[in-house]
């Protein structure tokens, strides 16, 4: 797999040669590759004014649309380090990732605004841009993005590149407080690439980006919709009332699920056009052999289940065969093993933790940040220790079983 075009180069190789695609419809507004690029440099070279550039954190709570798809590449055109912080967060959770990531500038909505002051007070933060048409109190030394956002339209000055560290994303603690896992912008891609072979993509194929932009699962979604010929309808967040209306209304083709997805539209009650749409492959994790049986039966949807993790480029394993229940072979760019606990190989059927690593340099993190015990404890002679167990059968396939340690969040 050979990746050549940083995101700032897949976005204005874009908007030079189909300026006329549809890159994304949200709230039936059709957003086209010229006015994604004029956006994206607006916002960018907004940002430079408030000291934005190459290698500064920047911390990013926002909900799903496309402000947040801007800022993301504007982030990556500057050269900057985006974290993406979970909507949800509160409290100590959110002061932990504010006090670890040392953002220089923090991007939020209005409604968050009242979860972080406290944190401010704490945290040196030069400034906070706060979005939605809010204008912030004086004492917060806070700018609005609406006024950000109008930047000038000229190509910022910046050479981003496929090694830097692109995002922090901090991934979900266990027995102990959430790890910042450093992605390099070549892994930023190679998660899209991986997104659109688990999706069979295909010219002119719509999906539905219901996934949070601020997690890896919608972040690669954007970047797919860079590289392929493909559009995305973007929702706030997944609704099972509102879902068949989203899918008939923009003729979604392929599905992303995650965990209970599959399961939550099994529970609607039957219809008379449950076969009646455009949907031909659901790809994701999380799928159970009962729930695989009865959403292909029901809703005539091809399930294409992966495993992977942020870590390692997002996804590591892929079934495209249709055998219930795998998690399928290893993609092409990766090696993958299961081990017992002196690090050797299993035999067929036993099980064992899922190793990884990358055929070439930059698929797998570097480390967590500011945790050089985390770090080491995942990454061991090159290969990345997931943690999680699995077995493989006589054909190669791969299947996850659960975690190596049992551990309470």
């Amino acid at each position: 797999m050979v990746i050549k075009r940083t995101i700032r180069q897949l976005l204005e190789s874009r908007a030079k040669h189909t300026p006329d695609d549809v890159f994304a419809i949200f709230e039936d507004q059709k957003i086209n590759f010229r006015t994604l690029q004029t956006e994206v440099y607006r916002l960018a070279n907004g940002l430079t004014t408030i000291g934005v550039t190459a290698g500064e954190h920047v911390a990013v709570m926002l909900n799903n649309h496309i402000d947040h798809v801007y800022t993301y590449f504007a982030l990556a055109t500057l050269g900057a380090i985006w974290v993406p912080i979970n909507v949800n967060l509160r409290g100590a959770s959110l002061e932990w990732m504010i006090t670890k990531s040392c953002p220089r500038v923090i991007i939020i909505e209005t409604g968050y605004l009242s979860r972080l002051e406290p944190i401010l007070t704490n945290v040196p933060v030069d400034t906070v841009v706060v979005r939605d048409g809010f204008e912030p109190p004086e004492r917060l030394s806070t700018k609005n993005f609406e006024k950000i956002a109008e930047g000038d339209i000229t190509p910022p000055i910046t050479t981003p590149t496929l090694e830097d560290t692109r995002a922090i994303m901090f991934t979900s603690g266990t027995t102990g407080m959430p790890k910042g896992a450093m992605l390099t912008e070549r892994m930023l891609i190679t998660c899209g690439v991986a997104a659109g072979m688990a999706a069979d993509v295909q010219p002119g194929d719509v999906f539905l980006l219901w996934e949070p932009i601020y997690h890896s699962a919608g972040a690669q979604m954007c970047v797919l919709a860079l590289m392929e010929p493909v559009t995305l309808a973007i929702v706030p967040r997944f609704s099972a009332s509102r879902f068949w209306g989203w899918i008939r209304k923009w003729r979604i083709t392929k599905l992303h699920y995650l965990g209970g997805v599959l399961d939550i539209l099994l529970k609607l009650p039957p219809q008379p056009t449950d076969l009646h749409h455009s949907i031909s492959i659901a790809f994701g994790a999380g799928c159970t052999p009962r729930t695989w049986t009865q959403f292909e039966e029901r809703f005539g949807i091809k399930i294409r289940e992966v495993y992977g993790l942020t870590e390692g480029s997002c996804f590591t394993t892929l079934n495209d065969s249709g055998k219930i229940g795998s998690i399928g072979k290893p993609y092409p760019h990766l090696d993958v093993r299961i081990i017992d606990d002196n690090g050797n190989p299993v035999p067929t059927g036993d099980i064992g933790e899922i190793i990884m690593r990358g055929k070439e340099p930059g698929l797998i993190i570097e480390g967590y940040l500011e945790n050089p015990k985390a770090t080491a404890e995942a990454l061991r002679n090159g290969w990345l220790h997931t943690g999680d167990l699995g077995y493989y059968d006589e054909e190669g396939d791969f299947y996850y079983v659960g975690r190596k340690k049992d551990s309470i969040r």
